[in-house]
């Protein structure tokens, strides 16, 4: 039994030897290789409004002719891209490019922003395309002799380098900045750019930290007894921003200056003209052709001015049909002339503040008809300042500007439509216009230039 026993035991041993021994064999040996982990790329979503990069127009990879980079103070960088005025139409078959090179950090949908500077409306635009896309329309806008923000076209682009393209399309334009950012980013203003490098820049080396130096010790500062703190002033409530509205086809001409004053604005749909509601928000209204129905805009109009609100009206709401007066209440003191005008007309400027920076006599385009207003008015509170002459006999047919007090607000008109001339044929005039939308701000907008 003692020999059984004993032989038992050493089996016992021997195998619990050889399993310790494979157990180690297992834990050393290099075995199979892991599989590498699956790392998703980034991607920007859609809805994103992350700002991506932005760059300097003038400096174009390669910039083929009409494009050229031309010096110019109050922009971004050392100056702009334009095409000249007089530059002529683009060639139909290889239009001239400015190319851009940059690096994507991550694959997504991103649209291209141009600030740009347009001179009028038939030179507002410029092609722009992603690599070997086709060129896409940026601009037609109506906002000329001011700098502000285009968009341009959206799309999805991989990581890594990608090639931007702006094409000729009309003379008379300048670019100053290119952004690029997800699909909800809005530029605004000024944006901090980057230089564009020829080749992908190498990343570079990691920085050491420095480390950290043990202080000294100082005996602690005599803390001075503390005083029961006073009670917090209410804050008064907040104040709505200054905010104009525009309205009617030839907004355009107003646009512009609106932009290059600061003036904050919306554009209001045609129907709202004749909504008090909608206009209560609205501290200056502007409107040149509106296309609404005239009852409505009429009586909105005149409680809007004798509620506070302060209103310019260019060109009024008229739909050709011949009546006793389309203005009912006389706000425009036309007495139903509604379709008597003038063309080739003569500004003649008094010595007001509106007519600051005007020449003294002004020969409009044939194309730009003056609306009848009266010499002179006895109705209180009602004041006219200048003088619209016929072209070629200069008689004289009426004022040019038409200021009412009407209630708590006022009313301006012009009878010589300057901003809806600046749109197409007439720029001479521009500070008249300027020099109304400052008289009607007054001191309301403290953002305005």
């Amino acid at each position: 039994m003692a020999a059984r026993s004993s032989t038992k035991q050493a089996g016992l041993f021997f195998i619990l030897a050889f399993a310790c021994l494979f157990a180690l064999v297992r834990a050393f040996w290099p075995g199979e290789p892991a599989a590498p982990a699956k790392v998703a790329p980034e991607v920007h979503k859609s809805g994103d409004a992350r700002l991506i990069l932005a760059w300097e127009a003038e400096a174009a990879l390669n910039a083929q002719a009409p494009f050229r980079a031309s010096p110019l103070t109050a922009v971004s960088g050392s100056g702009v891209l334009e095409i000249e005025m007089g530059a002529g139409e683009p060639s139909k078959t290889a239009p001239a490019q400015a190319q851009y090179e940059i690096d994507l950090p991550a694959a997504g949908t991103y649209r291209l922003w141009v600030r740009a500077w347009w001179s009028d409306g038939c030179a507002n635009s410029v092609g722009a395309s992603f690599g070997d896309g086709p060129s896409q329309t940026v601009g037609n806008d109506g906002t000329y002799h001011a700098w502000h923000w285009v968009p341009g076209p959206a799309e999805p682009l991989p990581a890594g380098r990608q090639r931007i393209s702006l094409w000729h399309r009309e003379e008379g334009i300048r670019i100053d900045q290119l952004a690029l950012g997800g699909e909800a980013y809005v530029p605004e203003g000024l944006l901090a750019t980057q230089p564009l490098e020829p080749n992908p820049a190498k990343p570079e080396p990691p920085q050491v930290a420095e480390a950290p130096r043990p202080e000294l010790e100082r005996e602690p500062a005599a803390v001075a007894p503390e005083t029961p703190a006073a009670a917090p002033k209410p804050e008064p409530p907040p104040q709505r921003p200054f905010r104009a509205g525009i309205a009617g086809s030839y907004r355009d001409g107003f646009e512009g200056h609106l932009v290059a004053l600061g003036i904050p604005y919306v554009r209001l749909r045609e129907h709202e003209l004749g909504d008090l509601e909608a206009l209560k928000n609205i501290d200056l209204l502007i409107v040149s052709d509106p296309r609404c129905e005239e009852n409505r805009f009429w009586r909105a109009l005149q409680a809007y001015v004798e509620g506070g609100g302060t209103a310019i009206v260019e060109v009024p709401p008229f739909d050709g049909r011949r009546r006793p007066n389309p203005d009912p209440e006389n706000l425009l003191l036309k007495r139903g002339r509604f379709d008597q005008y003038v063309k080739q007309s003569i500004l003649i400027a008094d010595d007001s503040r509106f007519f600051r920076g005007v020449p003294k006599e002004r020969a409009y385009h044939e194309d730009v008809p003056a609306y009848w207003l009266p010499y002179v008015t006895d109705v209180p509170g009602a004041k006219l300042y200048g003088v619209v002459a016929a072209g070629r006999s200069e008689r004289r047919i009426g004022g040019a500007l038409l200021v009412r007090e009407l209630g708590q607000g006022r009313l301006y008109h012009l009878a010589l439509p300057a901003a809806f001339a600046a749109m197409w044929r007439e720029r001479q005039v521009d500070p008249y216009v300027v020099n109304i939308l400052r008289d009607a701000i007054g001191g309301a907008c403290t953002l305005c230039v």
